[in-house]
């Protein structure tokens, strides 16, 4: 088979096309290096853990289930297996260390192990998560012409003792999010974030020195109406003989305590302190931006009670959405082997508390709805279909009736009578 659209080995790389690495790109961050990505930009941010600490544990809240034509399937095998994907993890574990290595990374690798032999042969037994910092490097297929084609033969990653530990990539699920720069590999939101947590790290950094520094807090001299004044050599000998007793971190806001006459002239923070402390605030709302995080959810100070709760529905529907867009991955990449056919995985809603105000308001509404069967109700409610005819037939008040409806004969006939 040829691939036409890579003759001109537009996806070649320095090694023939048969090996893609990591690549790196000015200012700030080593695009996908666990040096920057993970220890910058994630461990050393206060606000981008916070941000992907909540959105990681909020996705993987929801119970999976899997539904065939709207009906919820009782233990199906693939549900079970994610249940207890493998012996260290269970459900919420395994999918928080997933969703916390996709926003810091973009991408994240499942590692399928599969019995070779056995009623069972071919279908995972554990899933392993591996972060994209293991990755030393992608072979992909060769085309008639030398170049590289974009489809992988083997997955190349560190062992952590030194060498490398080389899966068939049939063994292996890549979920990644769109780079439009490389089709190959994820593109991790950090990256359009970098010089945004490099100036926040740079405010908290520039804090912590002045509490551990003081700094120059402000001037000490002479008042004006003193008689003499210092010499060059006097100023020296007094700043020398000052510093280890009132600088530095134990020292922190002493004072100076002299019988003679002397002013102090405060200075403070410089501008620059000043506008990086400034910053803090915008850094957050570009954090939240890119993360698709409501504010109110990291940074609550000064909010409404109602938005507070407006925002925690919101984010909730999120982390929803994000969970989906994972188990769409398993969908399609595990129906084969577990030989799904229309069976689909979704996450039940009802684990999300914020979301039962609006749950309560729906069963409210359904209430009402006469013209929706039971079992329509139910579905509107993510809830599955009961094999009941009844719950198939619509049904109607017997204490309502259109206004054009006639009184009945009888009744007539005995209000005539009575009037007579």
């Amino acid at each position: 088979m040829r691939f036409d659209f890579w003759r001109k080995g537009f996806w070649q790389s320095q090694q023939k096309g048969l090996v893609h690495s990591s690549t790196q790109i000015g200012g700030g961050f080593q695009v996908l290096d666990k040096g920057d990505l993970v220890d910058k930009g994630y461990k050393q941010n206060p606000t981008v853990f916070s941000v992907i600490e909540k959105r990681a544990s909020k996705a993987a809240q929801g119970d999976i289930i899997a539904t065939r034509n709207g009906k919820e399937v009782e233990n199906h095998p693939l549900v079970k297996l994610l249940e207890n994907p493998n012996p260290t993890q269970g459900r919420k574990a395994f999918l928080k260390c997933a969703f916390t290595n996709y926003d810091i990374s973009g991408e994240v690798f499942f590692y399928l192990v599969k019995p070779d032999k056995g009623m069972n042969a071919g279908k995972p037994k554990h899933i392993w998560v591996i972060p994209r910092q293991k990755l030393k490097k992608i072979i992909y297929l060769e085309n008639s012409e030398g170049g590289s084609t974009p489809i992988p033969l083997t997955y190349v990653f560190d062992d952590g003792q030194g060498g490398e530990r080389r899966i068939d990539a049939s063994n292996i699920i890549h979920w990644k999010d769109d780079d439009p720069m490389d089709a190959r590999h994820g593109m991790s939101k950090l990256e359009s974030l970098r010089y945004v947590v490099s100036q926040s790290n740079a405010a908290y950094e520039g804090a912590l020195r002045q509490i551990q520094n003081g700094g120059p807090k402000g001037i000490l001299s002479l008042k004006s109406e003193v008689q003499g004044g210092f010499t060059a050599e006097q100023a020296g000998q007094l700043e020398a003989k000052m510093g280890p007793k009132y600088y530095g971190e134990a020292n922190l806001n002493k004072i100076v305590v002299s019988g003679q006459q002397w002013e102090y002239t405060q200075i403070g923070l410089s501008p620059v302190d000043l506008q990086l402390m400034e910053s803090q605030d915008i850094s957050k709302v570009d954090i939240s931006n890119v993360f698709n995080v409501p504010l109110p959810v990291i940074s609550p100070q000064g909010q409404t009670y109602n938005n507070i709760t407006e925002a925690n529905k919101d984010f909730a529907r999120i982390c929803i959405s994000f969970a989906r867009e994972l188990l769409g991955e398993f969908e399609k990449k595990l129906a084969p082997m577990f030989k799904m056919g229309d069976v689909r995985l979704s996450i039940d809603e009802s684990d999300y508390h914020e979301l039962a105000t609006d749950i309560g308001n729906l069963v409210n509404a359904l209430k009402t709805a006469d013209w929706m069967t039971p079992n329509e109700k139910r579905v509107a409610q993510g809830l599955a279909p009961m094999d009941d005819k009844l719950m198939d037939e619509i049904y109607i008040s017997t204490s309502v009736m259109p206004i054009s409806f006639d009184e009945p004969e009888s009744n007539s006939g005995e209000v005539r009578a009575s009037e007579e």
